[in-house]
């Protein structure tokens, strides 16, 4: 018999940043806010504010004539101008995502710190997050082009990443939020 997923209340979703997980997101923390205040310097980004624990901003008007997509890396979110509370919905769970890879690697490097030493289980765990996604990323396009898709949608939209958080929510410009339907 296969149940039904319960439907989850948006305003019961718990914050963006688990605080006493703190200590083991440090580097998903400073990959986020060094890429959006280095946007800022740049003059990419304006608008910055802190939204439960994740530096956000909003793309320059000339920049989002380009790139029209709300992006998140780590706990750092530039957002595009049709920004809405779904939408928000849906980058909370890619930071959840960053800080479930950021907590493997910190697990995985004190249990082969004996093996690696400081140094090496201290390397393990900076680079978790992103750098690891790569790979998947690299794998989804390769497993999907094969299904007549294009490479962005392969590359993007056919990821576990983005999968996951659409499949949480389903988040579109026009403020529409809910389930997927089962």
């Amino acid at each position: 018999m296969i149940r039904a997923i319960p439907i989850i209340d948006p305003n019961e979703y718990p914050p963006m940043t688990t605080w006493r997980l703190f200590p083991t997101q440090l580097p998903s923390l400073v990959l986020g806010w060094t890429w959006v205040l280095f946007a800022f310097c740049l003059g990419l980004a304006h608008r910055l504010h802190v939204d439960e624990g994740v530096l956000c901003g909003y793309w320059r008007p000339w920049v989002e004539k380009r790139w029209d997509f709300t992006t998140t890396i780590g706990h750092g979110m530039i957002k595009a101008s049709w920004f809405h509370e779904g939408t928000r919905f849906h980058e909370r769970i890619h930071v959840w995502l960053y800080e479930s890879i950021c907590f493997l690697g910190f697990v995985l490097a004190l249990a082969l710190l004996p093996a690696l030493e400081w140094r090496g289980s201290l390397i393990l765990w900076a680079t978790s997050g992103a750098p690891w996604l790569i790979p998947l990323y690299l794998y989804s396009a390769f497993r999907w082009k094969r299904r007549g898709v294009t490479w962005f949608q392969a590359f993007y939209y056919f990821t576990f990443w983005e999968r996951a958080a659409y499949s949480e929510t389903k988040s579109h410009r026009d403020g529409e939020h809910d389930r997927w339907e089962l």
